[in-house]
């Protein structure tokens, strides 16, 4: 009877684990078994509130003042990106959200990465404001709304010899380490070394099951990827996006308006001016 009971005790747990394991993998059948797992496991950790959870709901501020200690830094330039993520974090679909475990980690570390490199890059601007002299020829824009095709002509286009569709990687981590006068060979040790720091960030989603974007949106580091991660430093459409299940076009843009999607896309050209200038094009 003792040898059923301490059998009951150690089966019962693993069962009732085995089927909130299931459970995940039924409410998110694109993610593989081992990401439900480990989301799973987390369960705990994000009750008590311990480990990656320990700073509760994920916010914008909490994000600006992780990344100030983070780049001892200050300056995030024109405030009004602020007031974009307020507006679309207060609709009903934002508040709505419920994140899976791992889906909270991704979120606040993704959330943190764009106000530091928001930071390094108004820093960088101040050190080197030639950067702001680098021509930037007529763009071309693929427009068109999600599934849709968009991503396929713009990685078409982008294989013309003649065209400079930024990089994953150049995009997330577009802020060199170094400042002055563009150097060959400080800039290129300085991009692999920024390129080897995302295609780990992309190495660890992946070691932990999470490839689920790549049903719809191959994802690699140096794959040409588009305009959505820079702009995020503006308007939070990755928020939108990617985390909000395409929140409605209409709601979206009845909360950002035409002069923030301007200022967003003047806010690329300048990340677009700054990976010019570490290659060494001129005015």
């Amino acid at each position: 009877m003792t040898y059923l009971w301490i059998g009951a005790i150690v089966v019962t747990p693993a069962i009732i684990f085995g089927l909130i394991v299931l459970k995940s993998k039924v409410e998110y059948p694109e993610k593989s078994l081992f990401y439900c797992f480990l989301n799973s496991c987390m369960i705990p950790l994000r009750l008590l509130r311990l480990g990656p959870f320990r700073h509760g709901k994920v916010s914008l501020d909490k994000a600006m003042k992780y990344a100030m200690r983070k780049t001892k830094l200050t300056d995030f330039g024109d405030m009004t990106f602020a007031e974009s993520y307020s507006f679309i974090t207060n609709t009903p679909s934002h508040q709505a959200l419920k994140l899976t475990n791992l889906g909270h980690i991704m979120f606040r570390l993704e959330l943190n990465m764009s106000m530091c490199r928001r930071l390094r890059f108004q820093q960088f601007l101040k050190d080197c404001p030639e950067v702001l002299n680098i021509r930037v020829p007529t763009p071309v824009f693929v427009m068109g709304l999600p599934r849709t095709g968009t991503t396929f002509l713009h990685r078409l286009l982008s294989l013309d010899p003649q065209v400079r569709a930024p990089l994953l990687w150049e995009l997330l981590s577009p802020v060199p380490g170094h400042t002055g006068a563009p150097n060959a060979t400080v800039f290129a040790d300085d991009r692999l070394k920024r390129n080897k720091f995302v295609r780990k960030l992309i190495q660890d989603r992946e070691s932990m099951g999470d490839r689920a974007m790549e049903h719809i949106h191959e994802i690699g580091a140096d794959l040409p990827e588009e305009c959505l991660m820079v702009l995020s430093d503006e308007i939070p459409t990755h928020l939108s996006f990617l985390y909000s299940d395409y929140v409605h076009h209409d709601v979206f843009f009845s909360k950002i308006d035409f002069e923030r999607v301007k200022n967003a896309y003047l806010y690329y050209k300048k990340v677009l001016q700054l990976l010019s200038y570490q290659v060494g094009e001129a005015e």
